[in-house]
């Protein structure tokens, strides 16, 4: 699992400006904002908040631009490392995409009724804890990485989403499948408890300061 991580300010620190290839030029240039893993970055989380928005009207395409969204997500760090653009900023955005991103679509299927009360009220606390404890750790000038156990865990939480979404997009666009929806709903259940587990251990690491 690739992890958007880095231990030094930049990848380009250090390295003179005649060494530097491309995307490093300019990531120097713009203080690191500019480089490829955060244009993935920025354009998945464009693509999930929108593909919210269309849930309830255009639930097909909405599954579509999550999707990509989403596989977004595990994209920019890859890039990121091949480039050799990692930095602390980028890092810094990849984890608050997570949060933004993991937000949205806790609102959406909120608003669609796609999960239990008790399941999407537990997964908004355990979202919000983090984001708050990462601001925290930001204000208090502290290093702020996503742990593994929080990578696992935002991918488990992916797959409730993406889940519930194909659920609700089968059983609204083509209501004869009833037997798929039931599968999809199997799923959706055996998902819960790891998701549920992993979340808490992803808070636990927040919280000691583990990465």
């Amino acid at each position: 699992m690739k992890l958007h991580r880095i231990e030094r300010q930049s990848d380009w620190q250090d390295i003179p400006a005649e060494d530097l290839n491309f995307f490093q030029k300019i990531a120097k240039k713009t203080h690191g904002i500019v480089t490829p893993g955060n244009v993935i970055t920025t354009i998945g989380l464009g693509l999930v908040i929108d593909g919210c928005n269309d849930l309830d009207q255009n639930p097909n395409k909405a599954l579509i631009k999550v999707s990509a969204g989403r596989v977004a997500d595990y994209l920019d760090g890859i890039v990121a490392d091949k480039t050799q653009t990692k930095s602390k900023i980028g890092e810094a955005a990849d984890v608050m995409a997570d949060k933004i991103a993991a937000l949205a679509l806790l609102k959406s299927i909120n608003d669609n009724k796609l999960l239990s009360n008790s399941f999407l009220n537990f997964l908004v606390l355990q979202n919000s804890a983090n984001s708050s404890l990462g601001l925290y750790s930001k204000l208090s000038h502290q290093e702020l990485h996503s742990s593994k156990n929080g990578k696992i865990a935002t991918a488990l939480q992916t797959g409730i989403f993406m889940t519930s979404i194909a659920s609700y997009t089968l059983e609204k666009s083509y209501p004869t499948h009833q037997k798929e929806v039931r599968k999809i709903q199997n799923l959706l259940t055996l998902l819960t408890i790891p998701t549920i587990v992993m979340s808490a251990l992803a808070t636990y690491d927040y919280l000691n300061g583990q990465s």
